[in-house]
């Protein structure tokens, strides 16, 4: 190397960083390599969103979010972890349910609230 020309190192580190995801990349690094520093952006256990935290080893924390799962009326709610939904039964309300009637009858019988189809209409009447 001549003399009074400044060494320019062009090899990256290959070596990954404490994520053990990412490589460490910085020229002429000399193994002490820095934290990472990107976001860890895989997909948390609820399959909806990712981790926002600093890339890390492991697995990331729970889903922070939670979801409301309420009957029809939504008088009945439930809080319950994002994610869950899909194994959580809605709530069972009291309250009468309010979904118009589908026959030809002005109203429906009374029967509680709930997430499904109303029952068949049992009125007695003239039409069939």
């Amino acid at each position: 190397m001549q003399c009074g020309v400044p060494y320019l190192c062009e090899s990256k580190c290959q070596k990954k960083r404490s994520c053990l995801r990412h490589k460490c990349n910085r020229k002429c690094c000399d193994g002490d390599c820095v934290e990472c520093s990107n976001v860890c952006e895989r997909t948390l256990n609820c399959k909806n969103h990712k981790c926002k935290a600093t890339c890390h080893d492991g697995p990331c924390f729970p889903c922070p979010k939670t979801v409301e799962l309420s009957c029809y009326c939504k008088k009945t709610k439930l809080i319950i972890p994002c994610g869950a939904e899909k194994f959580t039964d809605f709530p069972e309300c009291s309250h009468d349910c309010i979904i118009p009637s589908t026959c030809h009858h002005e109203e429906r019988e009374v029967h509680e609230c709930h997430y499904d189809v109303c029952p068949p209409c049992t009125q007695i009447c003239d039409k069939k």
